[in-house]
């Protein structure tokens, strides 16, 4: 095994948005990073994002790589894993799943060391810069001296690696689906309630971006006790039935859910008939 802190030869299968983003962070901690793909067009662009990096085949990636990064679809993990057909004694194995344990490996080869660094934020492009992961969190799955290693690898986010066990990884993952995807899930509702009474794609879309923005800011400067404002917050019971008077089909469906997750959570600050008349606004619809 390569001792703490050498320059390795890391092979990336799979040059879609993650896996050209990860060779980014490799070739910026003076790793040696060489890229497999079955689309030319894919190859073609991590060319042309790490320039650093070399296009080669999938049998010259495994015999010259000391670490494989399988930057695949979860559900094909397993699979690519299998067709490979990796000597445990001289390759690692990395994957960047958020979800799925290194068991999901380890069980096919037991002998195989396997890591997963899940980079804690989304990559909307392959042309991020890499200077946006000093501001990223790492959920690193790693037997404790792979854990060590990889950060003695990757000294330029060493501070925001967070070991986190098998039995975590579930819920880690839920838990990063609902601060990125979902966020844009509520967004995509707003913007279009907006649409519907007569405003512009983009002039909805910059509205609650910016009424969004203002929200994590409040978050982050003040914590989610204290960032909270609105109808429920407040118990304007009135401004409450008026939007569920307005709302129809999914979009009233959806306005409960979140009304009754915020009652849930928001409430404390409220008188007892308040609380009440809150709980039974929400809960009769």
């Amino acid at each position: 095994m390569q001792g703490k802190g050498d320059s390795m030869k890391i092979g990336i299968i799979g040059a879609g948005r993650a896996g050209i983003n990860m060779a980014k962070l490799f070739i910026e901690n003076e790793h040696e990073v060489a890229f497999y793909d079955r689309s030319s067009a894919q190859l073609e662009l991590a060319k042309s994002c790490a320039p650093k990096a070399r296009i080669t085949s999938v049998e010259e990636l495994i015999r010259s790589s000391q670490w494989l990064v399988l930057s695949v679809p979860d559900d094909k993990i397993a699979q690519v894993f299998s067709s490979l057909k990796l000597d445990a004694a001289t390759t690692g194995v990395i994957h960047l799943s958020g979800a799925l344990s290194a068991s999901v490996i380890g069980e096919l080869n037991p002998s195989i060391r396997v890591v997963g660094i899940h980079p804690i934020r989304a990559f909307a492009s392959v042309y991020d810069d890499v200077s946006l992961f000093k501001d990223t969190y790492f959920g690193v799955e790693a037997s404790s001296e792979l854990f060590e290693l990889w950060k003695a690898e990757l000294p330029t986010i060493k501070d925001r690696m967070i070991k986190i066990s098998e039995d975590d990884k579930a819920v880690y993952h839920a838990a990063a689906v609902m601060a990125s995807n979902y966020i844009v899930t509520v967004l995509n509702r707003s913007i279009g309630l907006y649409q519907s009474i007569g405003f512009e794609e983009d002039k909805a879309t910059e509205i609650a971006v910016g009424l969004a923005k203002t929200a994590l800011m409040n978050v982050g400067s003040r914590g989610v006790r204290n960032a909270q404002t609105g109808p429920l917050f407040r118990g304007d019971v009135k401004t409450i039935e008026k939007h569920l008077k307005a709302l129809t089909g999914k979009d009233k469906e959806f306005y409960l859910a979140l009304a009754r997750a915020t009652h849930e959570s928001y409430q404390e600050q409220l008188t007892d008939e308040v609380k009440l008349a809150i709980k039974k606004l929400i809960n009769e619809e």
